[in-house]
């Protein structure tokens, strides 16, 4: 008589995060700009809150493809544009972007979409980057090792100034 025995793979997980230190490592930051757009007001707390707490750090806007407002022409962060010509035929990247998203080697990501976005998510994690922040809800648990959970009765800008408030918490105080 022959027995199997069952092995259960178990889940990848993030390694352990030091939440009190993680907020010194941060060198290089993208800033996930959603393709159905960002209110500029919004968005210029939660950037604004960025340059003030990584003064040093190098911000990058991934503005995703859509038909949302683009990031204003006035920020100090450099903009990487997602063209379609490096989307395959379900809109997602291609082996080229998704090499690049690679070797910019963020290490911090933050997403600025109001609700999970699958999309976003998924720009998210190719990055690699250790830091994940973004709004709590839907399935947030499987991208974000942050997330910030405002109110129900929180909406539109309020939600981002919340956000910003909690961007480096432990380290500006």
């Amino acid at each position: 008589m022959h027995y199997v025995r069952k092995y259960v793979k178990r889940k990848a997980v993030d390694a352990p995060f030091n939440w009190t230190k993680c907020w010194d490592k941060v060198k290089r930051i993208a800033v996930i700009w959603p393709g159905d757009g960002v209110d500029y007001q919004a968005a210029a707390m939660v950037l604004g809150r960025l340059r003030e707490c990584f003064s040093e750090a190098l911000i990058t806007i991934i503005d995703l493809p859509g038909m949302g407002a683009s990031p204003p022409p006035d920020t100090d962060a450099e903009v990487y544009a997602i063209e379609k010509r490096y989307l395959n035929w379900c809109g997602l990247p291609d082996r080229r972007l998704k090499a690049k998203l690679r070797e910019m080697e963020f290490d911090t990501v933050v997403d600025l979409a109001p609700e999970f976005d699958p999309i976003s998510a998924y720009y998210i994690l190719l990055t690699h980057a250790p830091l994940r922040i973004g709004f709590a809800g839907g399935k947030a648990d499987l991208v974000f090792n942050y997330q910030i959970a405002p109110k129900a009765e929180r909406a539109g800008v309020e939600r981002y100034r919340i956000l910003a408030k909690y961007i480096g918490k432990w380290m500006a105080g």
